[in-house]
């Protein structure tokens, strides 16, 4: 990523939103994707908290963003709150905290980068959309006892995602992950254990580096799973990862889905459990262990 524009306080933020107002006029302008007055940060780079020049406090950037669109624009204008889409292209986060804000706004990331994405689940009803780009840390902010469910519609489209956390979480609207790449090494973690899918959950045509956990997770009968690529056989937790899939899969009655994991738990007990043939005739263990499977 080349040079980028630093957006570090929330007046740089407030300049770039009163630009998009005076650009668009009354601000019912349409979009070819959403019928949203569009505002669009592009090559911007964002510091983990934002300056406020009122005062000493450091706002995050939905928080920032909420602060601007509650107050009339320096131009006396007021922001048509019902019709706005935060659009960020190119841009570079740290870490970008996605808290909930009203009133309920769309944001759109393309090919953009973060370090560390943290989506409170508590209230949220924006959609967010990433398409492009990479998330090196994807986190759900699991493991809260307030925790409410996430009602909003949320998408992932051709992006790179090392590490996913969202356990203990509840998604009552549709959760897309589109041609996405799962993983980076043998230490990265996928976790979407404990954690409840209430609507369609869509992973067509994505890359899994690292097997990924699904225990004690309830999956909507409207998944595409199998059309995924899994390319580890070789962790040591590849199989009970698969396993888990498989027995999911029996409690849909979903027959292919059934075969197809049961072959990557073989596969990956193959690999990782059998001892080597060298091995198996000069220990009596090894046979055992081999009829035990």
């Amino acid at each position: 990523m080349g040079q980028l524009f630093v957006c570090g306080s929330l007046t740089s933020i407030r300049e770039i939103m009163e630009r998009a107002l005076l650009e668009h006029g009354s601000g019912n302008e349409k979009t070819a994707d959403y019928n949203y007055l569009t505002i669009k940060f592009g090559n911007c780079s964002f510091p983990d908290a934002l300056e406020n020049s009122a005062g000493s406090e450091r706002l995050d950037l939905f928080k920032a963003i909420e602060h601007i669109v509650s107050r009339p624009s320096s131009g006396g204008q007021i922001y048509n709150t019902k019709f706005l889409c935060f659009c960020f292209i190119g841009c570079a986060f740290g870490k970008l905290t996605v808290v909930p804000i009203k009133p309920s706004f769309v944001f759109y990331f393309q090919d953009c980068e973060v370090d560390q994405l943290d989506v409170d689940l508590l209230m949220f009803d924006n959609q967010l959309h990433f398409n492009g780009g990479f998330v090196r840390k994807l986190d759900f902010l699991r493991g809260r006892v307030d925790l409410k469910p996430f009602k909003a519609s949320v998408s992932f489209e051709s992006v790179e995602i090392h590490q996913v956390y969202s356990s203990n979480c509840q998604f009552l609207g549709p959760v897309q992950y589109l041609n996405c790449i799962f993983g980076e090494g043998s230490t990265s973690a996928l976790s979407f254990s404990d954690t409840q899918f209430k609507n369609r959950i869509h992973f067509g045509g994505s890359i899994f580096k690292v097997a990924p956990w699904f225990f004690n997770c309830d999956i909507h009968a409207d998944n595409d799973l199998t059309t995924c690529v899994f390319l580890d056989t070789t962790s040591s937790g590849a199989s009970r990862a698969y396993g888990a899939l498989r027995h999911k899969m029996m409690d849909l009655e979903a027959d292919y889905a059934i075969q197809f994991f049961h072959s990557l738990e073989l596969e990956s007990r193959y690999r990782t459990e059998l001892p080597p043939l060298s091995q198996v005739f000069k220990h009596p263990a090894g046979l055992e262990k081999i009829a035990s499977l």
